[in-house]
């Protein structure tokens, strides 16, 4: 799989065959030993300069540091719903990763392909729109 490629698993819906989008940057270290996980609510600065920019109110958006979760999905981070998942050291992605958080609430994201039973988004036009919003957003908030 690619960089940055959304990942669709089964929600918690209660249609069970709609997807739940993951979307991740890819891969992290195996055996890498990591800091105990914890989650907190968006930076203020970060989370203001991102509304401001896609009018998506992220509110109830949730980062999870030190997480082992990327590496479930061979990935340094990945987002999915309102729940950004960051490994050990991986911070740097987080404006980029609450781009695509903004994408899969804005109904942005689509499955286009699937690997090993899942499907993904290998759209690079969403991976560097992803980016684009991501240093965007540290700039209108003032970070």
């Amino acid at each position: 799989m690619g960089f940055n490629q959304l990942v669709t698993k089964p929600s918690r819906s209660t249609h069970p065959q709609q997807p739940r989008l993951v979307q991740r940057r890819c891969a992290s270290v195996p055996g890498k030993r990591m800091a105990a996980p914890h989650s907190r609510s968006l930076p203020p600065r970060l989370r203001r300069g991102m509304e401001k920019l896609t009018g998506v109110n992220l509110a109830n958006v949730r980062v999870h540091y030190n997480s082992p979760k990327p590496a479930l999905v061979q990935a340094h981070a990945y987002a999915q719903g309102k729940d950004i998942y960051l490994s050990p050291g991986q911070e740097k992605h987080l404006p980029h990763e609450l781009g695509h958080i903004a994408q899969q609430a804005l109904g942005m994201v689509k499955p286009t392909t699937e690997v090993n039973g899942v499907a993904v988004n290998d759209d690079p036009k969403l991976e560097q729109q992803a980016t684009d919003w991501g240093e965007m957003a540290v700039r209108l908030g003032g970070g």
